[in-house]
Parts: C-alpha cells; structure tokens; sequence
C-alpha cells in the first residue's frame, strides 16, 4: 500500500472521530454509499486472516464510511485492492494483541464501551433527528418572517471615479466632461486612463462598483459614508461635484442607483434550503435532550468537575452578568449584595461592591450608603484596581455625583448590559 494511499486513508478514518475507528462493527458513521449489483456477491470473501474474514461487504463499508472526498480515492478497483491490504494488515495486529490477551484488558473495553455510545448516538441522529431536520415550505415561511433584517439588501449606488490630488484639478475635469451639457461616459472613462491616481480603480476603468453606507468602498481601503452620502443625491447618468477623501478629490459618474429592498422568498430559497437543516436540528435536537433529561431525572454535579473555588467563581460571574442585565437598580443591588455575601473571594466580589457603591450614588442618590458601600470596597479590596475610582467618588461626592464613560470605571462593566469579564 502506498505511503500517499496510507496518509489518505488515514485523514479519512481520522475524520469519522475516534468511535468511528474503535466500533468495527456493522454500525456505520455516516455516508453509506450505494453498492453496485455488477461489483458480486456482498458475502464473497477477499480476504482471509486467521480466523478472520474479509467480505466484499466489509470492503464496501469501510469505504461508505469515509468521508466523501476520501472515498472518492478508494473508487478504481486498484485503489480498493489497497484498502483490502490495509484491513489484513488492520486483522493482523488485531491477531498479535488478542494473542497477548490486549482484547481482554479493563482499558479497551472502557474505549469500546465509549465507541459504542459515540456511534449509536451518531446513528440515531442519522436515522432518526437528521430526517425531521428537512424544512419544509412552512419552515421557510417561518424563518422568512422572523428574520426580516437577514433579507434587506441596503441602498446602493454604483459608479466610476476620477481621483486627482487638488480640487482646482477636480473642478476643471469636471468642467470639461459637462462641456455640452451631458456627462460623456466616454470622455468619462479615457480621462480616467489619463488622469487618475488610484490605480486599483483605474485598472478597472473607473469603477467602484455598488457601495452602500457602512461597507467598504473600493479604492477607499475601508468604509465612508460620507463618500456615499454624497453619491446617493447625484441623478444617475450625472458627475458629481469633487469629493474629498484621504486618497484626494473624487469626481463620480453615477451609473446606478437601487433603493433599500427586501429580496423575497422565492429569490432566497435556495439559500434557506442550505441553512435551515442544521438550524432545525439543533432545535430538535435540544428539545430532545429537554425531555430526556425529565424523563430519566437526569443529575449533574458541576462542583465536583469544577473544584471549590472555580465552581463559586462560575457562579458569581452567572450573578454578575444577570446584574448587568437587570434594568431595576434596586433588583440589581440585590444581585450585588448577594456577590458579595455569598461570593466574597472571589474576582466578581470587589466590582460588585464597587457597583453597589455606585448605584445608590449615581441612581438611588442615597449618599451615605453610597459613602459606606465604598468605604467598605476600600477596606475589604485594597488591592483591587477600583480602589482609586472609589477614593475619587467619595471625595466628590459632595460636590457632584462624578460622572464615568460608559457609566462606571473600567472594570466594572456597565451598570446594565455588557460582561464582567472572567
């Protein structure tokens, strides 16, 4: 068997996951070619080892089981020959373990065990989840519907330019291209060749192709809009006047001009026969693994994975980030209290009493428990980086409630929405 065929195989057999290789049983991972009837008899043997044998029907599975660019190689009769060598040779080692009794040893019938659980959910899936997964017109309608701004295709406008460095430049080109009282396309594009200095639009005649507010526009290197603003008040078929950028003075012939649009179904299906699959699997999928778990009482112990520490830490983070999420400022600073009571050492612990600090001076206007809630940070956290911002509030507190970007210090994220950070 060839090194290249051997490197092939193997990526293949790698690709189906490691209970794809273990499970050498009939359960397939996937693919499951079709067998041609003119190829024999599926039970004639190819192959003997031993006391095992190889069938025509073995060859073939291993090959449905590949993943499709790799079964490709294994389609020529010779190429075949070279997968048979490959499991005589995958028999033989079988042989030499099973003869120092490797087959019976507690480590691979844990790993057997593990490969027959990967591929038995693998097989449901296929059998079972993967058939319920095809949209039908509803499913289309539906996500159609619900996902309106996946569909909208902004405004747009396309044309050619002419970039010169000066504007006294740019106002003379476009005297002379207006000349007669109509912009002369083909004036337009040989003063193009002639004159312009951005060569990636040059190249293309002029051309910037359609762009749209908050996309990039070529010859730009990034987005404009204010480029593009400009563009969308010029009638098709005209010259703008000169456009300042960074690159120099823009004189555009506007060649088209499309209004914001939503595409319809039809014109979209096609992609949505592509995406939703997956979509509606997963959905399924999960609903699925919802009930399952009511209906075998299913019990999972975090602590014990995670540790002590980690677990608490995980669980301040959760609080954390509801608090941020929380519009209440009273509600919220309960969820911080709570940090602080229940999670006191842990990273959340010093940002939470900060915020508790800053939501009764900020939001409640309660002084003295925003002085005291501070005062606390201070003593409890001195090392911590929100010291200093709780220092500069209680010094100006009696002035006027000090006023952060973004609401609070760096550190203590928002004081609705965003992350604690982990």
């Amino acid at each position: 068997m060839t090194r290249f065929a051997r490197r092939v195989l193997g990526r293949g057999l790698r690709g189906m996951g490691v209970a794809c290789l273990l499970a050498v049983a009939a359960l397939s991972c996937g693919g499951g070619g079709k067998r041609d009837a003119s190829e024999g008899d599926p039970q004639a043997v190819l192959a003997t080892v031993g006391r095992y044998k190889i069938t025509r029907e073995d060859l073939d599975r291993r090959v449905s089981q590949l993943p499709e660019n790799t079964r490709a190689y294994f389609a020529s009769p010779e190429r075949r020959v070279e997968l048979l060598k490959f499991l005589v040779e995958e028999k033989l080692i079988v042989l030499a373990a099973e003869a120092r009794g490797l087959d019976r040893e507690p480590e691979l019938a844990a790993r057997l065990d593990d490969a027959r659980a990967d591929a038995i959910s693998r097989y449901y899936s296929e059998k079972v989840l993967f058939p319920l997964a095809q949209p039908d017109s509803a499913d289309f309608a539906r996500y159609y519907q619900d996902h309106p701004d996946e569909f909208r295709v902004a405004e747009r406008v396309a044309g050619r330019q002419i970039v010169v460095a000066s504007a006294d430049e740019a106002r003379s080109l476009r005297r002379r291209l207006l000349r007669g009282g109509k912009a002369d396309s083909l004036l337009f594009v040989s003063l193009v060749a002639e004159r312009s200095i951005d060569e990636e639009t040059r190249n293309l005649r002029g051309a910037i192709g359609y762009v749209s507010r908050g996309v990039p526009v070529r010859g730009l290197g990034g987005p404009d809009d204010a480029f593009v603003e400009a563009l969308m008040k010029v009638p098709v078929g005209e010259i703008s006047e000169p456009i300042k950028t960074s690159k120099g003075y823009h004189l555009v012939r506007v060649e088209g001009h499309e209004p914001e649009r939503v595409r319809d179904l039809e014109s979209v299906r096609e992609s949505l026969v592509r995406k939703l699959p997956p979509v509606k699997f997963q959905e399924i999928r999960l609903r699925l693994i919802d009930s399952l778990s009511a209906a075998y009482k299913v019990k999972v112990d975090t602590l014990a994975v995670l540790g002590d520490q980690a677990y608490r830490t995980r669980e301040a983070k959760e609080l954390f980030d509801q608090a941020q999420n929380t519009e209440d400022p009273a509600a919220r600073l309960k969820i911080y209290e709570q940090i602080v009571a229940q999670h006191g050492d842990t990273q959340y612990a010093a940002q939470a009493q900060f915020m508790i600090g800053f939501i009764y001076a900020e939001e409640l206007k309660d002084k003295e428990r925003a002085r005291a809630a501070l005062t606390a940070l201070i003593e409890r956290y001195p090392s911590s980086e929100l010291v200093d911002s709780a220092r500069f509030m209680l010094n100006n507190m009696d002035t006027e409630t000090p006023k952060f970007e973004d609401g609070a210090p760096a550190g203590t994220g928002r004081p609705s929405g965003g992350s604690g950070g982990d």
